[in-house]
């Protein structure tokens, strides 16, 4: 992972919150982070808040900011701004279109272009 760019969309605990109490993405950048990747973060509420427990995370201002240039994307929120993505959007804006469904929102026939992965 040294070097590659990662999107991480969603650093609440959940959707339409901005509490990162708990919220996965704060291990998972950590993680990722550790290993060498560059971490861009977005979320709509929850910036603030994640920013002071994981410093070293890019935040972006929007999910095409995220996603610009990116190797790889983890949705990990339920964000309904997140839930219309398609393999188009992916496929545009990112370097490798890996995308890593960590909430189960998004829907798989609109995503059979790119390497996709639901979990959870």
């Amino acid at each position: 992972l040294v070097g590659r760019r990662i999107a991480l969309l969603g650093l609440a605990f959940k959707g339409n919150t901005d509490d990162v109490r708990e919220s996965r993405a704060v291990p998972i950048a950590r993680e990722l982070i550790a290993k060498g990747a560059i971490v861009a973060g977005y979320d709509p509420a929850a910036m603030k808040g994640f920013s002071k427990l994981v410093p070293e995370v890019h935040l972006v201002n929007s999910v095409e900011e995220a996603l610009k240039g990116a190797d790889g994307c983890i949705l990990q929120a339920d964000w309904p701004a997140f839930s219309g993505l398609t393999a188009k959007d992916f496929r545009g804006l990112m370097a490798n279109p890996v995308v890593v469904d960590g909430r189960r929102i998004l829907d798989p026939k609109k995503m059979r272009d790119v390497r996709f992965h639901r979990i959870g």
